[in-house]
């Protein structure tokens, strides 16, 4: 049975959410005055985005052989998030943030990290479950967590910070999307049975709001973080 007959409504909202953030910084620039590296990531999320879509409308039609079919694709497509990811991440630190230690840089550099690993995770748990079609498909839906604060927070920067209007800072834009995990497994409660993936990425975001909070405070990261520059260079 489908986890829920409108999954691929909410995370269709969530790719447009996305696209509309993504806009003014990515979408609307010449093709040619971007990095490779961010088309590639660009194009691999995206292709992310509409497989995510794609496959519980598949499962809710009966379409379940070309579902199959998408999701071995994937495991050719998902290396490529993983690796551009990191990449993108660490081009930042070097690029944007110039190299410097800030809290705003090393916090930045760890959300990047921590966001890859949320990807990964989840991805790797739903393909070990895949024959187990409740716990499958929550493992999948709980990828898309990783995607919400990327596309709001920009939303609220380039369209409402940019006019005036105040909008929350990064990390209270994390809390809010806090609350996506907590409304998945009040749901399970809600339908009668309760589901382990949905209070593991409630885990998992928790860890990735103290991480970003206090990375900076970390010795450890700090490290890595001037070792991943010296090594890249």
């Amino acid at each position: 049975m489908v986890l829920y007959r409108n999954a691929s409504i909410y995370l269709l909202a969530l790719a447009i959410a996305v696209i509309v953030g993504f806009w003014p910084s990515y979408f609307s620039v010449p093709l040619l005055d971007t990095r490779l590296s961010l088309h590639v990531h660009g194009i691999t999320m995206l292709l992310w985005l509409g497989m995510l879509v794609a496959q519980p409308w598949l499962i809710r039609s009966g379409n379940r052989d070309l579902h199959r079919r998408i999701g071995k694709i994937s495991y050719a497509l998902f290396p490529f998030i993983v690796v551009t990811g990191i990449v993108v991440t660490y081009e930042q630190l070097q690029s944007v943030y110039g190299g410097s230690f800030t809290q705003e840089n090393l916090s930045g550099y760890f959300l990047g990290f921590s966001h890859v690993a949320i990807l990964a995770v989840f991805y790797c748990l739903a393909i070990y479950h895949r024959k187990n079609v409740q716990l499958h498909a929550r493992y999948m839906i709980s990828t898309a967590l990783a995607l919400v604060t990327p596309g709001i927070s920009r939303i609220f920067f380039f369209y409402l910070t940019s006019n005036g209007i105040p909008a929350p800072d990064l990390f209270t834009t994390m809390v809010i999307a806090s609350a996506i995990p907590l409304a998945l497994i009040a749901n399970d409660k809600i339908r009668g049975k309760m589901y382990p993936p949905f209070i593991y990425l409630a885990i998992a975001w928790t860890i990735n709001l103290i991480g970003f909070k206090y990375a900076h405070t970390f010795e450890a990261w700090r490290i890595f973080a001037a070792w991943s520059l010296n090594v890249s260079t």
